[in-house]
């Protein structure tokens, strides 16, 4: 990772400037090991520490210090694409996104506000894989939505439900082997047993297809989807489409069970304009999707979406939201 980065940092640095990011992640965790602790100092980058995540501390900074190298996920790209300036961007040199699928539409976005020559890139990786699998070259400009090209030494598969290999173009679960890769998970055998294939590959969990040219897409998490009458729906692809509805800031999707076998998706939204009202979303969605991914779960307008600290949606909260309305709805008396 340092080595396509430090094309970056060696050029910013031949210009008289350092490049200097918002520390944002948490060091306990491998991104923010890797990123902002060890590869910042191996590429000469200035860090500056947040507390906590806080979106409007951030843009300030963003202004008070000329921040300009960003690492973060596409739930934020999509609120600075909304709630910042171009001139707000003016100083950035270096832009990635990465932990959930970025959108097409929000990467266009993206694009048209930042300075020329600076691309909006996404990485593919997890913790189980030491942060970095997958990214574009320095010189790739291309912004079509992939996650660029495995890292050196990295292997990787798409298998299908039965575990069959699939070719180019053809959806499944991404599995990978390579010398980053974690050996097991600590005291859990069983966890460790069902994340290998029985010849040695680690299934992430996400799925994704290569194109012919050996660029990976990532288009959802298997754990995730939902079911709904035998299809499958990711909430992650519903996020993508409803950030891009006007008056949405922020917004999470989970399932709601209802008792038949079926998922029913339902949208937590934080609104930007007081005026956004569910039938805004639905008519939104609706409009975009298939019948099958509607929103039957329903709309709640909250006031903060609840993320960990690397501003992955809690879906587990969510669920215990969906719980407590449950006990707290009043039942008919018979």
């Amino acid at each position: 990772m340092a080595y396509h980065f430090d094309h970056f940092a060696t050029k910013a640095i031949s210009e008289g400037e350092y490049l200097r990011m918002p520390g944002i992640m948490q060091n306990a965790v491998v991104l923010g090991i890797t990123v902002q602790t060890m590869m910042a100092m191996q590429c000469g980058m200035q860090v500056y520490m947040f507390k906590k995540f806080d979106f409007p501390y951030l843009i300030e900074c963003i202004r008070k210090y000329r921040l300009s190298t960003f690492f973060m996920v596409p739930a934020i790209w999509n609120r600075i694409s909304n709630e910042c300036s171009k001139e707000d961007l003016a100083g950035f040199r270096f832009v990635m996104s990465g932990a959930s699928p970025l959108p097409k539409e929000l990467q266009a976005k993206v694009q048209k506000m930042l300075p020329e020559g600076v691309i909006m890139r996404v990485n593919w990786g997890m913790t189980e894989t030491t942060t970095g699998a997958a990214q574009p070259a320095p010189m790739e400009t291309g912004t079509e939505g992939s996650s660029g090209r495995l890292l050196p030494n990295m292997q990787a598969i798409i298998i299908d439900a039965e575990g069959k290999r699939l070719g180019p173009g053809q959806p499944g679960e991404l599995c990978c082997k390579g010398p980053n890769m974690i050996r097991e998970y600590y005291k859990n055998p069983e966890a460790t047993k069902s994340a290998f294939t029985q010849d040695g590959w680690f299934r992430s969990g996400d799925i994704g297809y290569f194109s012919e040219d050996g660029k990976l897409y990532i288009v959802g998490r298997s754990k995730e989807l939902l079911k709904y009458k035998s299809h499958q729906i990711s909430p992650t692809e519903i996020e993508a489409i409803l950030g891009q509805c006007p008056g949405v800031a922020d917004i999470g999707v989970i399932g709601v069970p209802d008792g038949n076998g079926n998922d029913l998706p339902r949208a937590y939204i934080v609104a930007s304009k007081p005026s956004l009202s569910e039938k805004d979303i639905h008519d939104f969605l609706n409009a975009k999707v298939s019948n099958y991914k509607r929103l039957r779960g329903g709309v709640r307008f909250v006031n903060e979406i609840p993320r960990n600290v690397n501003a992955k949606v809690m879906r587990n909260v969510l669920k215990e939201w969906v719980e407590n309305e449950k006990k707290s709805s009043p039942r008919a008396k018979l």
